[in-house]
């Protein structure tokens, strides 16, 4: 009977891992990048993250607090292979004295100015948005999206703005030069 067991125990191992190698899981929407679009995409990126702060911040009468200066690497999940990574660069400021509604529109409006088309939403509470958001073209192809998050402080409103990138399927070359930088493996 033990034997038996052992046998079924067996046989259902390797039921359940054969082929495992032969396909992998993939990232709905990935977009295949070499290792030119990603340069291209990061330098992209971190133009977009200064032209998104410092047009929302003289907008609405703010202080720019930080503006990144170098994209951040995580893996699309963690059931993905380490070459599925999205990039992000993070920026903010702060408007003094300031409401969170008029800050989102203010932040609206100057990324309309850039010729983006910003959406307003985010909130759980019809009247109460607090996000901001656009998808802006880099030059190697790869959409970018911008969001820009308004808080509610007291006697003033920051906000928080994030560039990243969608789901990116990096060829070989492109996973090299990313190691180069610290990857953040989330």
């Amino acid at each position: 009977m033990r034997s038996c067991l052992v046998a079924a125990a067996t046989l259902v191992l390797l039921a359940t891992t054969t082929g495992c190698d032969d396909v992998e899981a993939k990232p709905k929407g990935a977009v295949a990048v070499g290792a030119d679009a990603l340069s291209t995409t990061q330098k992209d990126a971190l133009v977009t993250v200064k032209r998104a702060v410092t047009s929302a911040t003289q907008a609405s009468g703010g202080t720019p607090h930080q503006v990144g200066d170098r994209t951040n690497a995580s893996t699309c999940g963690e059931l993905y292979p380490k070459r599925f990574q999205t990039l992000e660069v993070n920026g903010s400021f702060v408007v003094e004295g300031a409401e969170r509604a008029a800050v989102v529109a203010d932040v609206r409006d100057a990324w309309l100015a850039e010729g983006w088309k910003p959406k307003v939403g985010g909130a759980e509470v019809a009247g109460e948005d607090d996000q901001v958001s656009a998808t802006v073209p880099s030059s190697s192809g790869v959409e970018l999206s911008v969001r820009a998050t308004v808080l509610q402080g007291t006697g003033k409103a920051p906000v928080n703005i994030s560039v990243s990138t969608p789901c990116l399927d990096l060829s070989e070359e492109a996973l090299a030069d990313l190691d180069v930088q610290p990857v953040d493996e989330d």
